[in-house]
């Protein structure tokens, strides 16, 4: 009868991940919702969710005026992005708030 030895060895392994343009977070979309949740029920100031991923910067990415010129910039090509496709749908510009 011949004994089978147990043993562990360590081996390197490959991840795939989405990392977010904006904060540079990978992308986790279970994160996401909570953040997005939490931002709605105790409120957010600006900055406080990633455009593009919808998550929750670290402290020292929100902090950071690089990552505020970068959501600048994502709002921005969102806004333009959502204005085009309203007008290839025929709605045209949404009106704005009078205040």
């Amino acid at each position: 009868m011949t004994k089978s030895k147990l043993s562990v060895r360590l081996e390197n392994t490959q991840e795939v991940q989405l990392l977010c343009t904006c904060c540079g977070q990978p992308y986790y979309p279970t994160k996401a919702w909570q953040d997005k949740l939490q931002a709605i029920f105790v409120g957010a100031e600006k900055y406080a969710i990633g455009p593009v991923c919808t998550q929750k910067p670290s402290d020292d990415v929100f902090s950071d005026q690089n990552y505020r010129r970068r959501c600048r910039y994502h709002v921005e090509r969102l806004q333009v992005l959502y204005e085009l496709n309203r007008k290839k749908q025929g709605f045209g510009k949404p009106k704005r708030a009078k205040g």
